[in-house]
């Protein structure tokens, strides 16, 4: 599924590759492998996503909307955000 890779757990295992022992260490000790930690990376992640897709010259050309301009990306990037929680939402993450 295309949202596993946003919303699957970290752990201290998961730290990123070449990191020495005690910077992994110093990551957990201020919180970095917390679960409000790992989430709020994980919706970040997600965001940046919607962002991507609001601002995608081929969606916007597909629905008729103008190319420039603040509202059409906004409503774009909200109805793409409600359609995500809505999906997460059903599939019970």
């Amino acid at each position: 599924m295309i949202l596993n890779r946003y919303l699957c757990s970290a752990s201290v295992r998961d730290a990123p590759e070449g990191l020495k022992t005690w910077q992994v260490w110093g990551l957990t000790l201020f919180g970095y492998f917390r679960p409000a930690s790992l989430r709020i990376r994980q919706a970040q992640a997600i965001y940046r996503s919607c962002m991507q897709q609001a601002d995608s010259p081929a969606l916007r050309r597909g629905l008729g909307l103008p190319m420039e301009g603040f509202a059409p990306q906004h409503q774009l990037l909200l109805i793409h955000l409600w359609l995500i929680n809505k999906r997460l939402l059903s599939e019970g993450k």
